[in-house]
C-alpha cells in the first residue's frame, strides 16, 4: 500500500506540535499561568506560552484524528491480502 497524503499531513503535524509542546516552559501548563510567577517576571511570561500550548495539543489531537481515519484507509487497501482474496 503506497503512502497517502493523509499519512504525509499526520507526520508534518506530529512533527510541528512535538517541536511547539518541547519548546513551552514546564512552568507553563495548558491556558494556566500562577499569578505569582507572572508578577515575579514582570507580566512576560502570560504573552504567548499558553497560547502555543494549546495550538500544539491542537495538532496533536489533529494527527491523533488523521491517524485513525489515515489507518482505516490503509486498512481498507489491505483487506482483500489480509483476508485471502487477493485477486
Amino acid at each position: 500500500v503506497k503512502v497517502g497524503f493523509q499519512g504525509k499531513v499526520k507526520t508534518a503535524a506530529t512533527m510541528v506540535a512535538l517541536t511547539i509542546v518541547l519548546s513551552v516552559p514546564d512552568s507553563v501548563g495548558l491556558s494556566w499561568v500562577p499569578s505569582q510567577l507572572v508578577s515575579l517576571t514582570g507580566g512576560w511570561l502570560s504573552g504567548g506560552w499558553p497560547l502555543l500550548m494549546n495550538l500544539g495539543m491542537s495538532l496533536l489531537f489533529l494527527s491523533s484524528f488523521v491517524t485513525v481515519t489515515s489507518g482505516s484507509v490503509y486498512f481498507r487497501a489491505a483487506a482483500p491480502v489480509l483476508m485471502g482474496k487477493e485477486d
